[in-house]
């Protein structure tokens, strides 16, 4: 599915008419129905607009905005086809770093738990302690 059809599919579901959509979004009607109709391309800031009025991950529309940006550029270029194989291999760095940032923090805040994990089990050890330390003063109290 493409972007135009995307947004005109969320506005549907959402039972909203364009103009609705442009008094809560900001953006102007004719905007609204040029991107609905493949006319146009939303900016970013249309995009953040967009999935904030139809409480969608602002991601979600970023992709389908990119992919229309690359379809646009391409499609009606005679070496769109060979420019795609040729960058193949610069995506797939770009992917595999994406990817290694995401287990970096992944594993950093892995590393983070462990130490609340430890923590709290510390804690709850001196609690023990604590109660213990309070029964044994109290009885040589009594």
């Amino acid at each position: 599915m493409n972007i135009s059809e995307h947004i005109k599919n969320l506005r549907k579901d959402k039972k909203l008419k364009v103009r609705q959509v442009a008094s809560i979004t900001s953006i102007d009607q004719a905007l609204i129905s040029k991107f609905e109709n493949g006319n146009r391309i939303p900016t970013d800031e249309h995009i953040k607009a967009l999935a904030i009025c139809y409480d969608v991950p602002y991601d979600s529309l970023k992709k389908l905005q990119l992919v229309e940006m690359v379809y646009t550029m391409l499609h009606d270029e005679p070496l769109g086809y060979e420019a795609l194989v040729a960058a193949e291999p610069r995506l797939e760095y770009i992917a595999k770093k994406s990817l290694s940032a995401h287990l970096a923090t992944t594993i950093e805040i892995q590393s983070k738990l462990d130490h609340l994990d430890s923590l709290r089990e510390k804690f709850h050890n001196l609690q023990k302690q604590k109660v213990f330390m309070h029964k044994k003063l109290m009885s040589i109290l009594h």
